[in-house]
């Protein structure tokens, strides 16, 4: 059965390159649509029907493929994003996937698509997928998705096959997905076409590890697995006369810019990837669905602790957070407590898991692992190959990409500032929140 294109001599050419003689001109869509069973063998073969005998001889025919066969993935607008937050609470979508997480990112010049996948007129396939590089080498870079919207395994064959088809046709060299679970990445290379196991674009690294303390049976049974330190520190804190309260940004916004400037003081600037203000934009927006957890830990009536915990339908993830150790006056910090307070609020809303984020160095590392948590390391990234001859250049340079990875990132962003102050419309204050990169602490 054929790839359907509408009727582009142009882009007719571009995507026989890609495909084939699979090429079928005249479609009635203007959607790429491809066939589940042409993507397990390569795109390259035609698939036929085979027709009735006539005169003992077999009559093959293609017939072409219609929209409502394969389903499309289709771009959300900016006008319809906010209420796919909600949305993707009822999947098992992570937080990366989430437009409230990926809308804060805008003021540091990167770009997300939002796509749906669509078939016979029910949503069945969701994906979140960040847009870097220019001209012919644009790259496509999914963090644990797509997300399927109907339970909680991989998508189908299909319509990953059509997101592939999907993305050669809107100019994507390279697409890199990576997935704490294997499952989504198997699923990739077999419908995908060309992938390789590797990360493709070392300059936006996917997440290296994460630290997960199971939320199952009771609150006693789970603070039984902590080590014996932590057990002490939260029965001291609780003990020292800390109140632990949760708050929204506009309660707590003058509390927690003070903290997050002192941390800044203590430890340098390059402390968190990004600055404050879009932090900030990404717990507001978290909190009108339910997602943000802000903890304000006090003593003597003096702020001394922020914490902030964004959740998803099954997991719960520390973000970002400060401590004023001057304030501690020699005690006990409250540390412990405030993410036992946040684990248990969790384990309330029936969460799964608390993600304490990576290890870290130091005294940060230490007291990480007072909890005990699970250490998961997530499995290569899948990168799917679109425009083949780009790719044998691309791939020699990565080695000297990654070893120069940090210089390459602060000369796009003196770039990214540079073209912002002459881009008409944008704020002296856009401007300067828009330095660093993007990546979560």
């Amino acid at each position: 059965m054929p790839v359907c294109v509408s009727e582009n001599p142009r882009r007719h050419g571009r995507l026989k390159a890609e495909f084939g003689d699979t090429i079928h001109m005249g479609c009635p869509t203007s959607d790429v649509l491809i066939n589940e069973g042409m993507m397990l063998e390569g795109f390259r073969a035609a698939a036929t029907e085979e027709q009735p005998r006539q005169g003992g001889a077999a009559q093959s025919a293609a017939r072409p493929t219609t929209q409502a066969e394969f389903g499309a993935w289709t771009a959300i607008p900016a006008s319809g994003l906010e209420p796919w937050n909600s949305t993707l609470r009822q999947t098992a979508a992570r937080l990366y996937q989430y437009p409230f997480w990926n809308e804060s990112l805008k003021a540091l010049g990167f770009k997300t698509e939002y796509l749906v996948y669509e078939r016979d007129g029910a949503a069945l396939g969701y994906v979140a997928l960040m847009v870097v590089g220019l001209g012919a080498l644009r790259f496509g870079l999914v963090s644990d998705g797509p997300v399927n919207l109907r339970d909680d395994q991989p998508l189908s064959t299909e319509s990953l096959a059509t997101l592939r088809v999907w993305a050669r046709h809107h100019g994507f060299a390279f697409l890199r997905f990576s997935h704490m679970d294997n499952r989504v990445l198997e699923a990739m290379e077999k419908a995908m076409g060309r992938t390789e196991r590797l990360d493709s674009f070392p300059l936006y690294p996917p997440l290296e590890e994460e630290l997960i303390v199971t939320l199952d049976g009771d609150e006693n049974s789970i603070l039984a697995r902590f080590q014996k330190v932590a057990r002490q520190e939260i029965r001291r804190a609780a003990e020292g006369g800390y109140e632990i309260r949760l708050a929204t940004v506009a309660e707590a916004e003058a509390s927690v810019r003070s903290l997050f400037e002192g941390l800044k003081q203590r430890k340098g600037e390059a402390v968190y990837h990004r600055p404050l203000a879009s932090y900030l934009q990404l717990v507001r927006q978290a909190e009108r669905h339910g997602c943000a957890l802000l903890y304000i830990a006090t003593r003597k009536e003096k702020p001394v602790q922020f914490t902030v915990v964004l959740r998803t339908r099954d997991m719960a993830t520390y973000v970002l957070g400060a401590i004023d150790v001057g304030a501690l006056e020699g005690e006990t910090s409250p540390g412990c407590l405030v993410h036992w307070r946040a684990m248990r609020d969790a384990l309330a809303m029936g969460v799964k898991e608390y993600n304490l984020g990576t290890y870290g160095w130091g005294g940060l590392r230490v007291f990480k692992g007072k909890f005990r948590p699970e250490h998961r390391v997530p499995p290569a990234p899948v990168t799917v190959v679109l425009r083949p001859v780009l790719w044998g250049p691309w791939k020699r340079m990565l080695p000297l990409i990654s070893r120069h990875g940090n210089t390459i990132r602060d000369v796009a962003g003196w770039l990214l500032k540079a073209l912002d102050r002459v881009r008409p419309g944008r704020s002296r204050t856009t401007r300067s929140e828009a330095k660093g990169n993007a990546q979560c602490s």
